[in-house]
């Protein structure tokens, strides 16, 4: 999950940089998390709480707290050197300030689509970034869905049936064994010659069954039961 703040006192400007970065998310399928802020102060008590953030875009015209000052928290006061800080403004003055700060880029206002699909190509190149996605063939046609909207996966007479978070169902031509070698080990796992299930969904188990968070209830079968309480309970600890 790459995670964006947006730190801006005009509502406005917030609601556009918002939208630009879901857009630029959803066309790169980059599963995404966008917290808003219109201080500076609400920014850094957040950011004090120990929550991570991959990505600043920083307004510097705040009151009280402006965004050079919440740039100095970040640097010296968090010790946080890894955090990208993108700034925003309609001024141009401020490059000695800034520098101080180590931002990765300085965008002037008016902002467009353009200006943040730049800045988050380099981003994404910069730091390595991909696309978290299932790519699958229906009727001739490619098709990519988010690995973060997939409940689970299962197996019927040589199709398989995608369960998404919406609850929507996809289905395509194929065997689970292709599909488990298509996805992380680390957050899918097979509990039956049928089911492949995303753990991040299990909401309830027991040694038999798993309960998913759109309430389908899945066999596990007693050759996977063993590693499936293995896998559950390390999961759970982390």
């Amino acid at each position: 999950m790459y995670k964006v703040a947006i730190c801006d006192d005009e509502i406005g400007v917030c609601n556009t940089l918002e939208g630009y970065i879901e857009k630029y998310m959803d066309e790169h399928y980059i599963a995404n998390e966008i917290d808003v802020f219109y201080t500076g102060e609400n920014l850094c008590d957040y950011l004090k709480r120990n929550n991570e953030i991959n990505l600043i875009f920083l307004d510097i015209e705040l009151p009280k707290a402006n965004g050079v000052e919440v740039g100095q928290y970040v640097r010296n006061k968090l010790k946080d050197e890894v955090t990208d800080i993108i700034y925003i403004s309609s001024k141009t003055s401020y490059a000695l300030d800034l520098f101080k700060c180590r931002p990765l880029d300085f965008i002037i206002k008016p902002l467009s689509y353009e200006k943040i699909e730049n800045i988050l190509d380099v981003v994404i190149k910069r730091n390595g970034i991909k696309s978290k996605i299932f790519e699958f063939q229906c009727e001739g046609i490619t098709q990519k869905v988010l690995l973060q909207q997939i409940v689970y996966f299962r197996s019927d007479n040589k199709k398989i049936h995608i369960i998404m978070c919406s609850g929507e169902e996809k289905v395509f031509n194929g065997k689970l064994t292709d599909v488990i070698d298509k996805v992380p080990k680390t957050a899918f796992l097979q509990i039956h010659k049928s089911y492949l299930v995303n753990c991040d969904y299990v909401s309830e188990y027991t040694y038999e069954w798993v309960k998913m968070v759109n309430n389908d209830i899945l066999n596990i079968s007693k050759a996977h039961r063993k590693d499936v309480k293995t896998a559950l309970v390390k999961r759970a600890l982390q």
